[in-house]
């Protein structure tokens, strides 16, 4: 009897997730996964830390979740038709993140097994910054933006006139 061959995809192409929440991928395998076959797991960020996000979890249904190792090989059982990794964003105090991203990535690492062109299958999560954010959904009041100055004399530029603020950013420019 002949082994039929399973490709892993997904649909999630920089996908938004807000810091505080999940981010969760699915992986889809078409057809049902005939044999036992192993995969590399990887969860990696863009413009983040580690400290952006904790931990990664592995699901055969969504509904229970193992906490695996980062760059892991695991083994899918055959019959499956498709899993789920997530990981949790961290919420930080951080403001104006721009273009943090958080990526899995699975491949398929035997070319003997029941899977074919799933060598580097990825599905990208774009990190809303919520902080900032009241409880609301609205934009907090931001704090004027400050400048620091030779011997620590603080200047809030939103109370000054533009024409001082011109002023003042032409003689901090030509100091060494």
């Amino acid at each position: 009897m002949a082994t039929s061959t399973s490709k892993i995809t997904t649909t999630l192409t920089n996908s938004p997730v807000n810091e505080g929440a999940y981010a969760i991928a699915t992986f889809k395998l078409t057809p049902t996964l005939s044999i036992a076959s192993k995969v590399k797991v990887n969860l990696a960020g863009w413009g983040t830390t580690t400290a952006d996000f904790t931990g990664l979890e592995f699901s055969q249904d969504g509904s229970n979740w193992s906490s695996i190792a980062n760059d892991v090989t695991l083994t899918l059982a055959a019959g499956l038709s498709s899993f789920k990794l997530r990981t949790f964003i961290n919420p930080d105090s951080l403001t104006n993140e721009v273009g943090e991203s958080v990526n899995f990535t699975v491949s398929q690492i035997d070319y003997n097994s029941g899977l074919v062109d799933s060598y580097y299958v990825s599905a990208t999560f774009a990190i809303n910054d919520t902080t900032g954010t009241s409880a609301g959904g609205q934009a907090a009041q931001q704090p004027p933006l400050r400048l620091y100055r030779a011997k620590s004399q603080l200047l809030r530029l939103p109370r000054r006139s533009p024409k001082a603020v011109t002023r003042l950013w032409r003689s901090l420019s030509h100091r060494s």
